[in-house]
């Protein structure tokens, strides 16, 4: 290995990369360079750092691919089903709604009324209010099976059940 090569190298990455006893000045360069031990040292830094560069490239490729591709693809295997419950102002539609047990859900309360509601259960700690005309939804579950009763906070005679099997 010719001694322009190593000097080249040298005047570009040495002093920042060897060690505190390098010379700050290119004047002495020749002398440093001329140790073997010291020539030895700094072609292994530069190729280390040769080295990491080139895995650079493959890091953020698949990095990239991680980011983008694989949480939509779990996140949409991962959405618990949506189940519709129907307010009319008189009664819920279905009055007895089965959902499953052991699973998280989500609840969809549609207001077909002229007023607000409030879908309420003390069996669930729950509580939505759903404008006239809107849709609301709640996040439930996972729940142990039984009968869990749900009622209009507004109007608290009109009641319902959610049949977890």
């Amino acid at each position: 290995m010719s001694r322009d090569i190593v000097l080249g190298a040298a005047e570009t990455t040495a002093p920042s990369l060897v060690s505190s006893t390098a010379p700050r000045s290119t004047a002495n360069w020749g002398a440093w360079v001329d140790k073997p031990e010291a020539a030895m040292r700094l072609r292994v830094i530069i190729n280390k750092w040769s080295t990491k560069m080139r895995a650079l490239p493959t890091l953020s490729w698949l990095t990239l691919s991680l980011l983008f591709v694989a949480p939509g693809s779990i996140a949409h295997a991962q959405q618990p089903p949506e189940i519709a419950l129907t307010f009319s102002g008189a009664a819920f539609e279905p009055s007895e709604v089965p959902v499953p047990a052991g699973a998280k859900f989500t609840l969809r309360i549609d207001n077909k009324s002229a007023a607000a509601m409030e879908w309420e259960s003390h069996a669930l700690n729950r509580e939505k209010v759903v404008a006239a005309g809107k849709s609301g939804k709640l996040s439930i579950g996972p729940l142990s099976a039984g009968s869990y009763e749900f009622f209009d906070d507004f109007h608290p005679k009109i009641r319902g059940h959610l049949i977890a099997r």
